[in-house]
């Protein structure tokens, strides 16, 4: 059996890799050859604040009003109550009263977190921790400190704000305060909102959330923050625009939309191109290891399709992998193993290096990578084994729906 640890530094990194471990768990996240860290870097700068696990924008609009409710409450009220209590509370009835407010209608096609644990104690990863990042990326959350820290930091100040009240009253309406402006919350919070709440946005919620990522400082330069910004929302939420390689392209034409966005974008299809031969010489790998026949002549014709592409793409620039690389935040080093691959994945492609040579190169890759749990050691059906989409995504799937809430509450 496997095992994995880590040195607790903080609350962010735990935070970040419990997030990682919850994308692992999603079909078809799992990063074979070892390009995640740089695809997640693109992502984190074309994307911030969002994530392969949310669902709907809805819970930007809920979470904040949960956390306002509980500030809301007296002082020795709260000092009794742990945020952490109350926010699980809160969050179990939040998806009961979704189930019940959307009753008849697919729970799990709406994106309801937590529907099929209602009455069970709820979902073990909450709509709080799926969308911390983005809270705070929006500004709906003001403090910079991870969801436990945040958690661990109001339950100081209550028990301090306990002591006190022993001693004087009528520093209640003040602290009060100050806790509530660490919250952004909607237009239509008030008393009951959360036996009225939908999955769905009114058209103030919309425009909140539009005007929220139309103004973050933090991500002025990100995809969906150019896209309103600019008035090109509508366009890019068409059927035009189903991948990320559509979009990317349409953007940097658009001579609005900034020019550090516009690199990304280049950087991020660009690192997509080049790759996507590399995960399809491995389903090639994977087919024959199989003996699946027609998988394998599939495979092999979507590789010559994207070689014949492959010297008419920017992706075979002499430095790209370098800057690929310094696409990653500073705190994350990408293992020598990995790095090594993109250059020499790239090196073969600028020499035209023979298949066989390729093949090889990612074999080694796969294996060396995961081991034994390479799929290139499992034992697959060969009936039922399904490629999955070789191109990079971005992300952009899921930006895709939250967007679409919004422009579809504008138009409410």
């Amino acid at each position: 059996m496997s095992e994995f640890g880590w040195i607790d530094f903080s609350s962010n990194d735990k935070e970040r890799v419990s997030q990682l471990l919850s994308m692992l768990a999603e079909p078809g996240t799992l990063d074979e050859l070892g390009i995640g860290q740089i695809r997640d870097a693109f992502s984190d700068s074309l994307f911030a604040g969002f994530s392969t696990i949310q669902t709907r924008a809805s819970y930007l609009i809920a979470i904040p009003q949960i956390f306002q409710d509980y500030f809301s409450l007296p002082d020795k009220t709260r000092a009794r109550t742990s945020l952490v209590t109350y926010l699980q509370q809160a969050e179990n009835d939040l998806a009961e009263n979704l189930v019940a407010n959307h009753h008849g209608q697919d729970a799990e096609e709406l994106g309801i977190i937590g529907r099929s644990l209602v009455g069970k104690g709820g979902a073990a990863r909450r709509p709080s921790s799926i969308y911390w990042n983005g809270l705070r990326q929006l500004g709906l959350v003001k403090t910079k400190s991870s969801l436990a820290e945040f958690c661990r930091q109001s339950q100081k100040r209550e028990n301090t704000l306990l002591l006190e009240s022993l001693h004087e009253e009528g520093n209640d309406a003040s602290d009060s305060t100050r806790q509530r402006n660490i919250v952004c919350v909607g237009p239509n919070y008030g008393d009951g909102w959360m036996q009225r709440a939908s999955i769905h946005l009114s058209r103030a919620e919309a425009s909140f959330l539009r005007e929220q990522i139309r103004h973050a400082s933090s991500t002025r330069n990100c995809v969906p923050s150019q896209l309103v910004e600019h008035g090109l929302l509508s366009t890019a939420l068409s059927s035009n625009f189903e991948s990320f390689a559509q979009l990317s392209e349409w953007m940097k034409q658009e001579s609005k939309v900034s020019a550090i966005c516009k690199n990304a974008l280049f950087l991020a299809q660009e690192f997509s191109q080049v790759m996507e031969g590399a995960q399809i010489r491995l389903d090639v790998l994977i087919a024959e290891r199989i003996k699946n026949d027609g998988l394998a002549t599939s495979c092999r014709q979507k590789y010559e399709a994207w070689h014949e592409q492959a010297f008419q793409l920017n992706g075979l620039r002499q430095d790209a992998p370098e800057d690929w690389f310094a696409f990653l935040p500073q705190n994350v080093r990408l293992r020598n193993l990995n790095k090594a691959f993109i250059r020499n994945w790239h090196q073969k492609l600028l020499k035209n290096s023979p298949v066989d040579e390729l093949d090889e190169l990612v074999k080694t890759q796969a294996l060396d990578n995961k081991k034994d749990r390479s799929i290139l050691k499992r034992t697959l059906d060969s009936h039922t084994y399904k490629p999955t989409n070789h191109a990079l995504q971005y992300r952009w799937f899921q930006v895709q729906r939250i967007l679409n809430d919004i422009q579809t509450g504008l138009s409410c």
